[in-house]
């Protein structure tokens, strides 16, 4: 490895080592443990990517208030 990838991973690893006691992180660390056990119980449901596709986009159709 470079002298380049060397400082990047180094630089990483101290990143994360600052973070991992961060009070903001282990807030969103908890709520995503609550978050994945409502999942697991099925109570809720992870969303993901719900957006229509380009290639599928002139297929969207409108309609208000009228029996089709």
């Amino acid at each position: 490895m470079g002298k380049i990838e060397q400082e990047l991973i180094q630089t990483l690893e101290n990143e994360a080592k600052k973070l991992k006691n961060d009070p903001m992180v282990l807030e969103f660390d908890k709520a995503d443990k609550e978050f994945s056990k409502l999942v697991d119980e099925g109570l809720a449901k992870r969303r993901g990517n719900n957006q229509m596709p380009v290639d599928q986009i002139h297929m969207r159709r409108f309609s208000f208030n009228t029996s089709i």
